[in-house]
């Protein structure tokens, strides 16, 4: 899959989140860009898996 990197999202964070961000990813071979993608990602599929539990929820009552 090819990724098309035509937009930017800027986050703001304390420097000891950024140095901790980047030495995940220097353990995980990845750049610190690359990395954070992973991380929101899964951050994103939990948010989705909890919504869909909570319609669940929802419906049953």
């Amino acid at each position: 899959m090819t990724v098309n990197m035509d937009a930017a999202i800027c986050f703001k964070l304390e420097s000891a989140l950024k140095d901790f961000l980047e030495e995940m990813a220097d353990s995980k071979d990845m750049d610190l860009s690359k990395y954070c993608r992973y991380v929101i990602g899964i951050g994103l599929d939990e948010i989705y898996k909890r919504n869909v539990n909570m319609r669940k929820l929802e419906k049953q009552l």
